[in-house]
């Protein structure tokens, strides 16, 4: 399982080169320390919006010496950003993650959960070919 820290929250100082396929950039000085031991993973987007699909990037960190990180592009099914300084960079949680906590991966398949303003946990769901399924407010799983 990648390593995590918590917090672990920096801004790109210099770019990678080229913006999007280079594979390291550094972080703002001194702050290289407050990331966790490599691998893991990192999300990379400009401070000026909120990270998504749309505009971040999910990378590996696969190496690290002081502030330079060494990383692999394109990550989770995000696309290669041209990542420019000032970008933010945070250890996150991503999908690997939580896959890797659970022991198990996520469905290859469509899945969809609906859920208001409440908590839900999925750790394994296994759904029989054409059979339709409903999730109450405080029921069980049931087959339609």
């Amino acid at each position: 399982m990648d390593a995590i820290a918590p917090l672990a929250y920096t801004l790109v100082a210099a770019a990678p080169s080229p913006a999007a396929s280079g594979t390291s950039f550094d972080v703002t000085a001194g702050t290289g320390a407050w990331l966790p031991a490599v691998p893991f993973q990192m999300t990379l987007w400009a401070v000026a919006a909120a990270p998504s699909l749309g505009v971040a990037e999910i990378v590996t960190v696969t190496g690290r010496a002081t502030d330079t990180l060494t990383i692999v592009r394109a990550r989770e099914g995000t696309t290669a950003r041209a990542v420019a300084i000032g970008w933010a960079a945070a250890a996150t949680i991503t999908t690997k993650t939580l896959n890797e906590l659970d022991g198990d991966r996520a469905p290859a398949g469509d899945v969809g959960l609906v859920a208001d303003h409440t908590r839900v946990v999925v750790r394994r769901l296994r759904i029989a070919s054409g059979a339709k399924y409903r999730v109450a407010a405080g029921a069980a799983l049931r087959v339609l």
